[in-house]
């Protein structure tokens, strides 16, 4: 099993290299759609999640991973879903990996840590019958004072983005408006 997560996400970390963008737009401490990508994952307990930096990220930054479905204006609050938070201590180069409890030489490593919502119900548990990841960062926009999502990436492995999210599409998201085709993988729900 780790052995096609390693290789998935070391063929995905080169065809993500060669195909972005140079995107103009920035935020969250410089950071842009993109510029974290998720390359491989593992929905069986224990959930796995490996991501790779594409441009360099200075320390300061607090960054969200989350499997809660995306409405094309907010997240929905749904049980079994919830969101993870990863704060940026040290700066990280390119290619730098992320990892999100991947078992590594007999240690389970995890740089994110729950977000404490308040309810026990909303935590992040990726169901094996296909689910969505979608990494973010809040940004406080100049004009309106209000913090914005901003998101960075997003991968599906339920076949496909939707128009119309409710509280049963089962794993399903709509697709984040502001993230370029570079930015999103999109995966029909596949058993090894």
């Amino acid at each position: 099993r780790q052995t096609a997560m390693k290789l998935f996400s070391s063929a995905a970390f080169f065809l993500l290299h060669l195909c972005k963008n140079v995107l103009t737009t920035e935020f969250c401490n410089g950071v842009g759609p993109g510029d974290i990508m998720v390359t491989g994952f593992n929905m069986d307990n224990p959930d796995e999640v490996l991501m790779v930096v594409l441009e360099p990220i200075e320390a300061g930054g607090t960054f969200y991973m989350t499997d809660r479905p995306w409405d094309g204006t907010a997240f929905l609050e749904l049980e079994n879903d919830g969101t993870l938070q990863w704060e940026v201590n040290a700066t990280l180069s390119r290619s730098a990996e992320l990892c999100h409890l991947c078992t590594q030489d007999g240690s389970v490593i995890d740089m994110f840590v729950p977000v404490d919502t308040g309810n026990a119900s909303y935590t992040f548990s990726l169901a094996s019958s296909g689910d969505t990841i979608i990494l973010y960062c809040m940004a406080e926009p100049e004009s309106s004072g209000k913090s914005e999502v901003r998101h960075i990436s997003a991968i599906t492995n339920t076949g496909g983005w939707i128009t119309n999210v409710t509280d049963s599409n089962n794993g399903t998201s709509v697709l984040p408006g502001n993230l370029p085709n570079d930015t999103v993988t999109t995966l029909a729900w596949w058993i090894p």
